[in-house]
């Protein structure tokens, strides 16, 4: 298991314990989209709330 790999694996445990399963499902797609297309903190976060409020 590498670093990255735990601490996503860490992040998912706190979400869960958050109840917040569509960030759980969402979160590495969206990082990823996120760095891509060069998106702020607060647009990544905006984006995992509003999928989790619509699923």
């Amino acid at each position: 298991m590498t670093a990255a790999s735990a601490s996503a694996d860490g992040l998912d445990m706190r979400l869960r314990g958050l109840r917040l399963p569509s960030f759980v499902e969402h979160h590495g797609e969206y990082a990823k989209r996120a760095e891509k297309e060069g998106w702020t903190f607060e647009q990544y976060l905006d984006e995992l709330a509003t999928v989790e409020l619509t699923e």
